[in-house]
């Protein structure tokens, strides 16, 4: 009985959790709902905060926003969501544990867009890489 309080505070956080980003969401919805917002402030307070990768990449085009290496990222996220991040690796064979991380991997490198990596993370290197290829133009 008492093995599974932390699984409980574990189910509890993450209900919390979700909760507050179906509160967000419907903020996010409701300011959106309001009027016109500038494609700048979608791209980046909205379709990219939620990880619609669909959605960044219709915007980029859009606004004919010419970066490769976004758009390569975009891509790969949105390809990735659609392969399972866990895979047995007795399931997949010889080799198989090499396989299972190589996908772990790529899940966690696309995880979030680049450019909000480093706002999250505060990290410099994030940070300077962002700098280097300069901010989303506010078209």
């Amino acid at each position: 009985r008492g093995g599974l309080a932390p699984l409980r505070r574990l189910a509890r956080a993450g209900v919390e959790g979700a909760e507050a980003e179906a509160a967000e969401r419907e903020e996010a919805a409701a300011k959106l709902a309001a009027g016109l917002v500038p494609v700048s402030d979608l791209y980046n307070d909205h379709v990219s905060r939620f990880r619609l990768w669909g959605l960044c990449l219709a915007t980029l085009g859009a606004c004919a926003h010419d970066d490769p290496d976004l758009v390569r990222h975009l891509w790969r996220a949105l390809i990735y969501r659609e392969v399972p991040a866990v895979a047995d690796p007795g399931a997949l064979g010889p080799g198989g544990a090499r396989a299972a991380a190589w996908v772990r991997a790529q899940h966690e490198a696309v995880e979030r867009d680049p450019f909000h990596a480093a706002e999250e993370e505060g990290g410099a290197a994030a940070a300077a890489s962002s700098s280097k290829r300069g901010r989303r133009s506010r078209s």
